[in-house]
Order: structure tokens, then sequence, then C-alpha cells
């Protein structure tokens, strides 16, 4: 939970993004484990997708705006991958393990290399930084709360704008521990 509001004398956004992408990476190691040595070098489990979408997200909401952009990634993202993730994410240090065998192999796809790898992940972290600042209510667990929730962003107010400027705030952090955590290329 974030002591203060990010940008009200602090650095909530940095803390936050730290919390999150610590714990997606949390989540990311549950999922690679077990797995042989070979598979955890292919693209299928290389979290480049996530470090991708991290890289596209801050810019597109800059460029589209808040809502036209997180209404994208909800068209590429799968509902139930947000769902659980939301929840990790919410719950805080979670069990990473049970989550991971719960949807083992849709995780695995959302944190690899894939084209369609990492929207889940990012709408999930946005929804949950915009939650614990207030913006949105705590529990748009699925899509219609979630679009719900962000009709009332779509307004153009005082208030819309200030959880754009937060929330880029905070994507450009998460971009950047994204960067540091998660490869967008393959190493070989």
């Amino acid at each position: 939970m974030v002591a203060e509001k990010p940008g009200e004398g602090g650095l909530g956004h940095v803390e936050e993004a730290l919390r999150g992408v610590s714990l997606l990476w949390d989540l990311f190691e549950a999922c690679r484990e077990g797995l042989p040595e070979k598979e955890k070098k292919e693209e299928e489990v290389s979290g480049a997708g996530v470090a991708r979408r991290a890289k596209d997200l801050p810019s597109m909401v800059s460029s589209a705006g808040l809502v036209p952009a997180l209404t994208f990634y909800m068209s590429k993202a799968d509902q139930g991958l947000y769902q659980g993730l939301y929840r990790y994410l919410r719950g805080g240090a979670g069990d990473a393990h049970g989550v991971c065998s719960a949807a083992p192999e849709g995780l695995r796809k959302e944190l690899g290399g894939k084209e369609g790898a990492g929207y889940a992940a990012l709408l999930a972290l946005a929804a949950v930084f915009l939650a614990e600042t207030g913006y949105l209510d705590p529990e748009p667990v699925d899509y219609r709360s979630l679009a719900e929730a962000l009709r009332g962003l779509a307004a153009g107010t005082v208030r819309a704008l200030a959880a754009e400027r937060l929330l880029l705030e905070y994507l450009v952090e998460v971009k950047k521990l994204a960067e540091a955590f998660f490869k967008e290329e393959k190493e070989g």
C-alpha cells in the first residue's frame, strides 16, 4: 500500500514500481523454477514481453491518453491472467508458486517473449497503481468493473489529468526496472 500519493512529497511511484516489478519477478522466477535449463533460455520464458510492454505503455499513455492506452491493453490481454496478476500484485508478497501452478502455461506465455506477451502484466501493474493511489476502485478485478472505473477517468477532468500524470511517472519507473529485471532480447 502506498503511504502517500506519488507526487505528494515522496517517492511513492518509485517505491510502488519497485514493489510491483519485484513481485512480478518473483512470479517469473516461480514459473521458471523446475524447467529444464534448455527451456529457461528459450524465448518462451525470457521475460522479453514484459520488457517490451513496459517500454511501450508510457509512450502510449503520453500520445493516446490514459484510458485509450489501458483499453488497448485490455483488448490484447487475457482477462483471466489479468485478474490473477491483479490479485497477486494487490495481495503483496503472496504465494508466487501457487499463482504460477494455478495457470502455468498461461503465465509462462505472459511472462515470455512472444508477441502477445506482457499485456496482462502491465495492465495489472497500472490498475494496481491507480487503485493504490485512489484513482480506481480497489477491486477492478474483471474487465467490466475496470472499464467502468476507467470511464470515470475519461472525462478529462483535473482528477483524470492528475491520474494520467502520476501513472506516467510510475510507468517510467516500471520501464527502467523491467529493463533491468527482464531482458527484451534473448541473451545468447
